[in-house]
């Protein structure tokens, strides 16, 4: 699961870990200056030298995009490199993909593929990764990547590893999105709540006075369209374990193996407590659906008290168009707030976040074996991660024309950018997802901060130091590190266990809880069993002991 949108704790950490490297100058063996500003060396090549790099472009957004751009032409010549675009469409990347690369035609720098890569790296067309390369020409990223690791406990390296080898440099998210829940503070003062829930007991009072009072009104419903089961993923929490996710569940590191969520006995607990809720009438009964709209008119119209997100901002008095704004326009006394998730019968809480890795950066084999193109990019690739002026270049378009720096160091935008302009310009994902680094950039989002997303990131940051006590690292799940699965486990699982049914079943009542147990035996035979131990086999050992 992936999803658009880094937690306080973690970027505090991140952020006291990071160190700048040195700048200077040096004379190359050529006589040409090169100018070396925070371990990034660009200088000026003789012609015949400038090698070409090809990049895929798989957003759609960006198909209008001419070559010859004011950023293509602002990275050719600061970086001495001439570009070469390859357009992808996104729908139909790996049929697009497989025959450029039966043609010998594979961009240089490729973009995410979902495990198809693996297929590339089986026909040899994949270039390996050499890290030694990697660590001596693009020192501060990797040593932010290294930072990185540290936190979240576990090698990121390895979800592009395969058959030992490693084929991608990760993008690391240096801000995730968070799953909260957000409340009708106005329908909670009517029944006499003078504060947001912080147990599943005040969960529990809240859904018995709503229900006395407005039989047609829910504690809970459903949540983002397709990811239902998210609805209830802070009730999970409270137990101490990850909800579901799919028909995988959620792989969890306990007593030095890797297990799921699914086969947690609080697991069952939860779900006893989600169907008497149900029975009870504090669970919309519409809640299995994948029409968010829906759902989100619901709770504008008071028919659902709380709703669960992913977005923080849906809270903020200031964002225009949110769940605060639309509710006020229906209700001028309408009150939205947001609440960390519930502590429950021990006092567990916690909270869920994807896994941390946003995406990645692989290339062709033609690209990795040719030390020129491969130094180039990963220069880039630093000056990206902590010059000012490239970032924000890639970011918000032409310094001096669409932003410039301050007096106190931060960003203003001088003209935004409109859709029009993107192409025009080239502010695109093509370029800037190529060389983006999130997490390596903290430190100079943090010395350069964009003025506009000031009062934003403000907003992110009072929300989270509300509920220190549960927005902390202890308490935050990442999906496991999952490495490529290989064709023979993957016939073994093609027919798993309809887990997601399973969740729905026992919450509803059609399977009581007394037979969960039994069904889950149903999904370890299915193709569950032979998930776990191929995890285990494979990703155990990258995981902190």
């Amino acid at each position: 699961m992936v999803r658009k949108s880094l937690i306080l704790c973690l970027v505090i950490i991140i952020a006291a870990s990071m160190i700048l490297t040195g700048c200077g100058t040096k004379t190359n063996e050529g006589g040409d200056k090169t100018t070396t500003t925070a371990g990034t060396t660009v200088g000026t090549t003789a012609a015949a030298e400038i090698p070409e790099i090809s990049l895929m472009n798989k957003d759609s957004r960006d198909y209008g995009m001419n070559d010859g751009t004011p950023i293509q032409k602002y990275l050719e010549d600061k970086f001495q490199v001439k570009f070469k675009i390859i357009r992808v469409p996104d729908e139909k990347k790996e049929e697009k993909v497989g025959l450029l690369a039966a043609s010998g035609q594979l961009p240089d720098v490729i973009g995410s593929l979902g495990d198809y890569w693996t297929k590339l790296a089986d026909q040899g067309v994949l270039g390996e990764l050499n890290m030694e390369d990697f660590k001596k020409y693009a020192p501060y990223f990797y040593s932010e990547l290294m930072n990185y690791n540290e936190v979240v406990k576990m090698d990121t390296m390895a979800y592009f590893r395969y058959n030992n080898k490693n084929y991608g440099i990760p993008t690391i998210w240096y801000q995730k999105p968070i799953y909260i829940r957000d409340w009708r503070m106005d329908m909670l003062k009517e029944l006499g709540f003078t504060d947001v829930p912080k147990t599943l007991d005040d969960y529990e009072a809240i859904g018995a006075k709503l229900k006395a009072a407005n039989s047609k009104a829910y504690l809970l419903g459903a949540a983002d369209k397709d990811l239902f089961w998210q609805a209830f993923t802070d009730v999970y929490f409270a137990f101490g374990v990850p909800g579901p996710s799919g028909n995988n569940g959620f792989m969890i590191f306990k007593d030095g193996k890797i297990t799921n969520s699914l086969l947690q006995p609080e697991m069952k607990d939860a779900l006893a407590k989600l169907a008497d809720w149900y029975k009870k009438g504090y669970i919309d009964p519409e809640f299995i659906t994948d029409d968010q709209q829906v759902n989100i008119n619901k709770f504008l119209n008071k028919k659902l008290i709380s709703y669960a997100w992913d977005n923080i901002f849906q809270t903020d008095p200031e964002t225009a168009d949110n769940m605060y704004a639309n509710a006020k326009k229906i209700d001028p006394n309408a009150e939205v707030v947001t609440a960390p998730w519930p502590k429950g019968p021990t006092g567990k809480a916690g909270w869920q976040m994807w896994n941390p890795v946003a995406g990645k950066k692989m290339f062709s084999k033609s690209m990795a074996d040719d030390p020129v193109k491969m130094q180039k990019y990963y220069e880039m690739l630093d000056a990206f991660s902590q010059d000012v002026e490239v970032f924000y270049t890639l970011g918000k378009g032409i310094k001096g024309v669409n932003w410039d720096i301050d007096s106190d160091g931060s960003i203003k935008t001088l003209k935004q950018l409109s859709d029009a302009d993107i192409n025009e310009v080239g502010q695109t994902s093509c370029f800037y997802y190529a060389f983006t680094s999130d997490n390596a950039t903290l430190k100079l989002r943090n010395e350069h901060p964009d003025q506009g997303s000031v009062k934003v990131y403000g907003y992110w940051n009072k929300v989270l130091a509300m509920y220190p006590d549960v927005f902390k690292p202890e308490n935050m799940s990442f999906d496991v590190l999952i490495t490529p699965i290989d064709e023979a486990t993957n016939q073994k699982i093609a027919n798993i266990y309809d887990i997601q049914t399973l969740i729905d079943k026992v919450i509803v009542g059609k399977i009581p809880v007394s037979q969960y147990d039994a069904e889950i035996q149903k999904w370890l035979s299915s193709g569950g069993q032979a998930l776990l131990d191929y995890v285990n086999a494979n990703d155990l050992k990258y995981y902190a002991k």
